[in-house]
């Protein structure tokens, strides 16, 4: 019986050498919500128009954690302390994806927050990302949430690791 860090290790260098790309998401929080990005209107990107998390490649000098970082730092101008990992997960059939989930406490306001990349971003609980449609402020209408359980599986993963039901 190998120690779930292993199997997390195991599975990653199996993933990268199958030529996955690796990925890192971030769920910056606040009280029982969750930070979410409204994602670009580019024919280049998966679910363009869609909320989503913040996030984007690990770059090859970097380890997950540091990417989080970097990607919340240039998406937001917002620098954690410290990143908190929820999971690891390999999606072979989706784009051969790598995803390493993390979060992180939010700790200064929202609106002093400089959203370089995306149309918005916005402040949801799990019972509004659960209905798949959520307002944007700025755009002045409802948006659908990537259409996937991940973004919802991820929030609830949050919650029970917050409230102590699933050590990391």
């Amino acid at each position: 019986q190998n120690s779930p860090v292993l199997d997390q290790i195991a599975m990653r260098d199996e993933a990268l050498k199958n030529g996955a790309r690796e990925v890192v998401v971030v769920l910056p929080y606040l009280e029982r919500n969750v930070l979410l990005q409204l994602r670009d209107v580019k024919p280049d990107i998966d679910y363009p128009d869609h909320w989503g998390f913040f996030g984007g490649t690990v770059e090859a000098d970097e380890s997950p954690e540091q990417s989080a970082v970097r990607e919340l730092s240039e998406e937001l101008g917002f620098r954690p302390e410290k990143v908190h990992r929820i999971s690891t997960d390999y999606f072979p059939k989706f784009h051969n994806l790598l995803s390493h989930s993390y979060f992180c406490k939010i700790t200064m306001p929202v609106s002093n927050m400089v959203l370089t990349e995306g149309q918005d971003l916005g402040l949801f609980s799990l019972e509004q990302i659960e209905s798949r449609k959520l307002f944007s402020g700025r755009l002045k209408r409802e948006l659908p949430v990537v259409p996937t359980t991940y973004i919802a599986g991820s929030v609830r993963r949050l919650w029970d690791i917050i409230d102590g039901k699933n050590p990391v």
